[in-house]
């Protein structure tokens, strides 16, 4: 089944790097990001990439058409004429995707099975599966519980708390594009709070936070570059 992979955003988080290249042609070692990406899609049997650009779009364009003549793998580029938000882009291709789909930011790198999400989302009869990563913060602090008084109930001292984060990774059935309109501006929390007023079946794919790394601004980049995590997720 097709990826498309989302690379058309101005990669403000990672100035002053993203003033020459766009974030999709972050280094990782001895590839871009968007290889890797697009290598992991090969691992599972994925050859087909709709790619959308908009900021330096003909940078990421020349630098994969360059680098895809000893390859199979099938790119198409869709150009942005204005900035469409996280989703937005979808409607420049909703015509030419026939049916499942995988959808991914250009910033993120995912350590997973990809046949089983497909699996998990066909299998559950989603409309939408979102990949998400189980993350633990833990507050240096004592956290108050109040009642609806204002008065105290209890202290407790430097919790751990649990959240489900959406990772950038999506599995997606062409009928939920039916809501996208053509050249709208549309951010993906926006897309998933249409889906739910249309009754569509949202499911959710949890994976270890250490099969995810978002490489979108300069901390996660350094700790990621720095740290195993690169050897676990590239391996």
């Amino acid at each position: 089944i097709p990826t498309v992979i989302m690379a058309g955003g101005f990669g403000s988080r990672m100035k002053p790097f993203t003033d020459i290249l766009p974030k999709a042609l972050i280094p990782i070692n001895d590839k871009t990001i968007i290889e890797h990406i697009i290598t992991k899609f090969n691992n599972f049997g994925v050859y087909e990439f709709y790619i959308s650009i908009n900021y330096k779009a003909d940078v990421i364009r020349a630098y994969l058409n360059d680098n895809k003549k000893n390859n199979k793998n099938i790119i198409k580029f869709e150009k942005e004429n204005k900035p469409l938000g996280t989703l937005g882009a979808l409607s420049l291709i909703k015509n030419k995707l026939k049916s499942t789909f995988f959808l991914t930011n250009c910033d993120i790198l995912i350590k997973a099975d990809y046949d089983e999400i497909l699996k998990h989302h066909k299998v559950s009869k989603n409309d939408l599966t979102i990949l998400v990563s189980v993350k633990e913060l833990n507050l240096p602090y004592g956290h108050c519980n109040i009642d609806d008084k204002g008065l105290l109930i209890d202290i407790l001292e430097k919790p751990k708390m649990n959240f489900l984060v959406n990772t950038g990774f999506y599995v997606m059935e062409k009928r939920t594009l039916k809501i996208i309109e053509k050249n709208k501006y549309l951010n993906f929390d926006k897309f998933v709070k249409k889906l739910n007023t249309n009754g569509y079946k949202i499911g959710v794919f949890p994976i270890d936070d250490e099969a995810w790394a978002d490489l979108g601004n300069w901390s996660d980049y350094s700790r990621f570059k720095s740290s195993n995590l690169a050897n676990i997720i590239l391996e």
